[in-house]
């Protein structure tokens, strides 16, 4: 009995168990419909609808109205996670971006049972609108939090979907009048530099906003040469682009920078060829110590240092450097001879002995005059000495009477008082 009842129980906890899970794969399964009920503006001239899936590539399909109730119905292509609703243009039947007159911001498809989305009144693109479930008997009266821009309100109750995010309100400088963010802007266009061509989700291609110019700018580098097209679109949203026809330009020189702005609603591209540098020489010579070079210089501010020269050494002559004054740490001064005077000594005073000489006169002859050879001195400078002062010894005059020398010895002592004199002169 009791193996029975066990048996029982687990038949009953698997078929819960199954229960729970087809009914949680029912409500998270995309809807196989999708319907669209647009605004007074949208159903204007007689507008067809069609929807954009993407998220899994891409592919447009037609929506109707078959029973004319104003709601439009479309069949969802499998593998599809993102819709737009678009409002196109009446007097074509190609679905395409060139054929479009509105839409709605990139959708998410819900999963969780809400399949009827409603286009907010008074708008025209990206205006905001609700996702309920079509014929859903659910009253909706427990709600959620209330929308946002950003995120829709739920049922609390049944867990449907009851209003949309609202979308961002923004004004003319791309403010959000709703929650006071700033719009976002990303460029997509034609040309490998941008990536996927006229993505508007690649967040590479994302401008970048300054406050102060209130300017967004995106740059490329190194782009090709060729013909291109863009667009700037807000929040990653066909809703709103600029400018309404897509901008032309043109690269004419491979490996040119490509910069758009965007003010307001105004794009406007400037398209710069590859610098080419044209640098200016100046030249540092080398010194004794240290090498010398070439600073090149570019209007760009590039710069770079090249043509070194080795320093150029010493030139040193009696201990310093001719060219710079520094002195040569290995120099020797030459020692000088140590200058002597030579004593000076008094020669010994003779009397000569007093003789009368004879009557005959001495011849007078004159000494012949006998001229020094020139020697030039050493370029050495003896050290200079003061001589030493000698006072004459004192001698006390005799008081006896001298005897008049003769002629002869007036004479005599005449030259050799000259001879003297001349020796001291020449110095000998």
């Amino acid at each position: 009995m009791k193996k029975l009842w066990k048996s029982l129980v687990l038949l009953l906890v698997v078929a819960m168990v199954l229960t729970s899970v087809a009914v949680f794969t029912a409500s998270a399964a995309t809807p196989e419909t999708l319907y669209l009920t647009p605004n007074a503006n949208w159903k204007q001239s007689n507008a067809r609808f069609a929807a954009y899936f993407f998220g899994n590539g891409e592919t447009w399909v037609s929506m109707t109205d078959a029973d004319g109730d104003g709601v439009y119905e479309v069949a969802v292509p499998a593998g599809y996670p993102n819709v737009i609703f678009c409002r196109m243009n009446p007097g074509t039947t190609a679905n395409n971006w060139n054929n479009k007159w509105n839409q709605t911001a990139d959708l998410t498809i819900p999963t969780n049972g809400p399949d009827h989305y409603t286009v907010t009144e008074n708008t025209w693109d990206s205006g905001g609108g609700t996702w309920t479930t079509m014929n859903s008997t659910c009253l909706h009266d427990e709600l959620g939090e209330p929308a946002t821009c950003d995120t829709p309100q739920f049922c609390s109750k049944c867990g449907e979907m009851v209003v949309a995010a609202l979308g961002h309100d923004y004004d003319e400088a791309h403010n959000c009048l709703r929650c006071y963010g700033k719009a976002s802007f990303t460029v997509a266009g034609s040309g490998a530099h941008l990536g996927t061509e006229w993505d508007t989700k690649n967040t590479a291609n994302d401008m970048e906003y300054d406050p102060q110019t209130s300017t967004y700018t995106k740059v490329y580098e190194n782009v090709a040469a060729g013909s291109y097209y863009l667009k700037c679109v807000r929040d990653h949203d066909w809703g709103t682009a600029y400018p309404s026809a897509d901008k032309a330009y043109k690269v004419e020189v491979a490996g040119s920078t490509v910069t758009v702005t965007l003010t307001g609603t105004v794009v406007d591209v400037v398209v710069e060829a590859p610098h080419v540098h044209d640098y200016e020489a100046v030249v540092t010579p080398p010194s004794c110590t240290a090498a010398g070079y070439t600073t090149y210089t570019c209007s760009c501010s590039d710069t770079y240092i090249g043509d070194p020269v080795d320093a150029t050494g010493h030139s040193y002559t009696d201990g310093i450097c001719g060219t710079c004054g520094a002195a040569d740490p290995d120099y020797v001064a030459p020692t000088e001879p140590e200058a002597t005077e030579p004593e000076a000594t008094e020669p010994e005073a003779t009397e000569p002995e007093a003789t009368e000489p004879e009557a005959t006169e001495p011849e007078a002859t004159e000494p012949e005059a006998t001229e020094p050879e020139a020697t030039e001195p050493e370029a050495t400078e003896p050290e200079a000495t003061e001589p030493e002062a000698t006072e004459p010894e004192a001698t006390e005059p005799s008081d006896e009477p001298t005897e008049e020398p003769s002629f002869f010895t007036v004479i005599l002592t005449a030259i050799i008082n000259f001879f003297k004199k001349l020796l001291a002169y020449l110095g000998l």
